[in-house]
């Protein structure tokens, strides 16, 4: 039956899902520690499962465009168990959407104060050129305490 098919992508996508929140949770810490190898390596698995998630939704898409009371069901319990597990994906998504959000926004602070401290940085040594600069070029004094 078409739906069986259904059920099984809607399964396959809850199990990336799951993957990925579990990732995502990770990746949060790595964000936080400022681990930034580990951090690429699971970005890269990441970026893995969202190919396959990918690859999933694409084989949903003509089940997003019929009407799903046309659908014919083995039983109730079958769609009943579908439908749970698609609403599960949903707050799956909803929350890894939000540790997205967290992880960025980590991230844009530690740029921003990491930006700040180079600036810091190149105004001190601006600053420490000019007088340094300015010392070379002071006039000299003479010594005024001696009688000659």
């Amino acid at each position: 039956m078409e739906t069986d098919r259904l059920t099984t992508l809607i399964d396959e996508k809850y199990r990336v899902l799951t993957q990925l929140h579990g990732l995502s949770g990770k990746q949060l810490e790595l964000v936080d520690s400022g681990e930034m190898a580990p951090l690429l390596r699971l970005l890269s698995a990441k970026q893995n499962l969202i190919d396959e998630l990918t690859r999933i939704e694409s084989q949903l898409d003509p089940f997003h465009r019929q009407d799903p009371e046309s659908r014919q069901w083995s039983s109730p319990d079958a769609r009943q168990r579908c439908a749970q597990t698609a609403e599960q994906c949903q707050r799956l998504l909803k929350e890894i959407l939000e540790v997205e959000r967290q992880g960025e926004s980590t991230l844009v602070g530690r740029r921003d104060r990491t930006a700040n401290q180079l600036s810091a940085a190149a105004d001190a040594a601006h600053a420490r050129k000019a007088y340094a600069s300015m010392a070379g070029a002071a006039p000299r004094q003479f010594d005024t305490t001696s009688g000659g």
